[in-house]
């Protein structure tokens, strides 16, 4: 585990409270009991597209082959958003490097 912190996961119009889970493989959310929707959430570092910040609290992760992006409310977006992007920017970078390698 490489961090953990208080956040709400939109899921079909209900805001759960739980855990964001951010790991060195996945980034994940696990409601706590007092939700209506129970189910988990995660995501692997290379199915990660996009990650961007909206104010002080809305992180947004944009997830491969996904027609809407996650979104998560925690108390300081702007740090999550450069921790997450770290995680998955290796994964990135080392696609595109091989993509380049194999167009040559």
């Amino acid at each position: 585990m490489v961090r953990e912190v208080v956040a709400n996961h939109f899921l079909n119009g209900e805001a759960r409270g739980g855990r964001f889970l951010i790991t060195d493989r996945r980034l994940g959310f696990r409601p706590h009991r007092f939700n209506v929707q129970l189910s988990t959430w995660s995501i692997r570092h290379d199915e990660i597209e996009s990650v961007r910040h909206e104010g002080e609290r809305l992180l947004v992760i944009g997830v491969r082959g996904a027609a809407k992006p996650e979104w998560l409310v925690v108390s300081d977006a702007a740090a999550l958003e450069h921790e997450v992007a770290a995680l998955a920017q290796p994964v990135s970078d080392s696609i595109g490097a091989a993509s380049n390698a194999s167009a040559v």
